[in-house]
């Protein structure tokens, strides 16, 4: 049963998560996407919170984001794209401190992000459309890696968020 404190605690993550796609969207130079500060948010909730938030505020708050956006046919993409990325990234970083596993738990997460929407996108556009879209997804999932190590590192040394001795669900 979820409490209400990991309630709220998902609930703003995710509507920070849609503030922070649908306030600043920047046009892709390739295929029809926009780069956004979403992922950041994402991917640290991800690894301060842990999988229940992680995936929950990730793929709800992108899932709002698109509908607000103007972009409701990739909200049921986005919310299981999204959800899965920030519950493999709460996952596989465990609430390490260790910089090399997180690195590596928000790149795998980036990757699963890429995979996902090609695979999308090829169902819904076909093969080329897809392959058009994944440079545009690659710095998309590398500004989210590089803002969250940032956030997280930051976090880290004001001592601040989800570490040893609090509780992640």
């Amino acid at each position: 049963m979820m409490t209400t404190k990991t309630l709220t605690t998902t609930a703003a993550a995710a509507a920070l998560t849609a503030l922070a796609i649908t306030v600043l969207q920047v046009p892709s130079p390739v295929g029809g996407g926009y780069y956004h500060l979403g992922e950041i948010v994402m991917m640290s909730a991800a690894c301060l919170y842990g999988r229940l938030i992680g995936a929950t505020a990730a793929g709800l708050g992108s899932a709002l984001a698109d509908l607000l956006s103007g972009y409701a046919v990739w909200a049921p993409v986005s919310l299981i794209v999204h959800g899965g990325e920030g519950y493999l990234i709460a996952a596989l970083d465990g609430g390490s401190r260790s910089y090399g596993r997180r690195l590596l738990a928000l790149t795998v997460g980036a990757l699963f992000m890429v995979a996902g929407y090609w695979l999308a996108e090829w169902g819904m556009f076909g093969q080329a459309a897809a392959v058009a879209e994944i440079p545009g997804n690659l710095v998309q999932g590398a500004i989210g890696v590089a803002g969250a190590m940032a956030v997280l590192r930051s976090l880290a040394a004001l001592k601040i968020g989800a570490g040893k001795g609090r509780k992640r669900v």
